[in-house]
């Protein structure tokens, strides 16, 4: 089982991305700045719905935290445009366990711009960790 960081400010993007990584790996979510609003927001006036879709897609609510600075460690990491912010973690993250998964192209014209050009995604997180795996590469 891979412990897995996704940077990620988009709920549905979150689902559809990563909800088929939840059942064999450990999953820990960051959430940008539009996400947690979102996740604070309901939390406060008691409306849980997004929280039970989350839990529905097969993750824990209490791995999702905001989103900051702080590197924290994992096995392979995947990271959204995040509003240009992803090239914070493309930067600070070993090019080998940082991914971009974004569908902003305009971004991923940056990425490679600056270099990043092999941190960008071109298969889904799925076979990529499966891949990951089956060469060793994680655990």
């Amino acid at each position: 089982m891979a412990k897995i960081m996704i940077y990620e400010d988009n709920e549905s993007d979150l689902i559809n991305r990563y909800s088929i990584l939840t059942s064999k790996h450990d999953i820990h979510v960051r959430a940008g700045k539009k996400l947690w609003d979102e996740l604070s927001y309901l939390r406060r006036i008691r409306e849980t719905d997004l929280d039970d879709e989350l839990k529905a897609a097969g993750f824990d609510i209490n791995k999702i935290c905001e989103l900051s600075d702080k590197i924290e460690e994992a096995d392979i990491y995947f990271t959204d445009g995040l509003s240009g912010g992803c090239f914070y973690w493309l930067e600070k993250l070993p090019a080998g366990k940082i991914f971009l998964n974004s569908d902003n192209y305009g971004l991923e014209l940056k990425a490679k711009e600056k270099g990043y050009e092999k941190q960008i995604l071109t298969e889904s997180p799925l076979s990529l960790v499966e891949r990951l795996l089956k060469e060793g590469k994680l655990k």
